[in-house]
């Protein structure tokens, strides 16, 4: 869900409020469409469903290919992630940084576990987990986003501190499931 709804619709969401202001309401939406169907990420993403749905099997070589960028995607976000930390320093921890980590370990969480207790029918145990899940720190893919829109150092920032306090967030919300 993810990877197919909530990264297309942060990009998109990201490109209407940084590039939109002062266009007319039709052109917005189209220059937004325009440019969600030109993004790398989006068009990975269909072009990923399209083939999967076809059934075809990768070619050893393409899929190896692969095998190799996938697993060097997480090192190549961390370096990113890693160079951008190095460059801010520590009084430049402002408020919005804390906003935003703030807002993913502790408003993400709550909203998640009120939406699916209130309009789903999951399970007790489904609803701690994709809780769980939400109260997690940021994913690194975060910076690299964000870099479209030169907030890389708020979101590296945010990504460290999320991690930091992620540690007791998270551990207190599995002492609270598991009580």
């Amino acid at each position: 869900v993810e990877n197919m709804v909530v990264i297309p619709l942060a990009l998109t969401l990201g490109d209407v409020l940084s590039r939109q202001r002062g266009l007319p309401a039709s052109q917005a939406m189209l220059h937004t469409a325009k440019t969600t169907l030109q993004n790398p990420t989006v068009l990975g993403l269909l072009a990923g469903l399209a083939f999967g749905a076809t059934g075809l099997v990768l070619a050893e070589p393409l899929d190896k290919t692969r095998s190799m960028i996938v697993a060097a995607a997480p090192l190549i976000s961390l370096f990113l992630v890693g160079g951008n930390v190095a460059r801010s320093r520590l009084d430049e921890v402002d408020p919005p940084v804390f906003l935003v980590a703030g807002a993913k370990l502790l408003l993400h969480p709550v909203l998640v576990f009120v939406a699916l207790s209130l309009f789903t029918a999951m399970s007790e145990d489904e609803i701690r987990g994709a809780t769980l899940f939400a109260a997690m720190p940021m994913f690194t893919l975060y910076v690299i986003f964000a870099a479209r829109h030169r907030a890389e150092r708020l979101a590296s920032s945010s990504v460290v501190l999320s991690t930091v306090i992620g540690a007791a967030t998270v551990g207190i919300l599995v002492v609270l499931f598991a009580a």
